[in-house]
């Protein structure tokens, strides 16, 4: 079975950018060699990521991440099951965004209709758009 967790975070102030990329580095490496879907969104010390994945790994993850001291103030969004991969085709199935330009690809991605799980596009779209703001 499949789920999705979707959260927001601050992230530590003292993380210098070599930190933040060799962290958006691992995260990529790890969700590609554990078959997690998804998208990590950086921004003004904030962060917002989307998981899929096979649920005992996402979960496992997930309690790492709540237990990460490099961010804090994590508020959960989503955390359900899904039928689906939303993100399968999306790059190389997990990204990272730190631009708003690259919101762009993102925002197009959500509205295509390729898109598996079109309910839960509407809500990361929304929350993807509002954090930019």
């Amino acid at each position: 079975m499949i789920k999705t967790i979707c959260y927001t975070s601050l992230y530590a102030e003292h993380i210098s950018a070599f930190n933040l990329e060799m962290l958006f580095h691992k995260t990529r490496l790890f969700n590609n060699k554990h078959n997690i879907k998804g998208v990590l969104v950086a921004k003004n010390n904030r962060f917002f990521q989307i998981l899929e994945g096979p649920e005992t790994i996402l979960d496992n993850l997930y309690l790492s991440i709540k237990k990460d001291s490099r961010h804090h103030q994590i508020n959960e969004v989503l955390n359900t099951h899904i039928t689906s991969y939303s993100f399968e085709n999306f790059g190389t199935g997990y990204n990272t965004i730190k631009r708003v330009e690259s919101l762009f690809g993102l925002q197009s991605y959500l509205n295509s209709p390729t898109i598996n799980n079109i309910d839960n596009a509407s809500l990361f779209l929304t929350t993807t758009e509002n954090f930019f703001k």
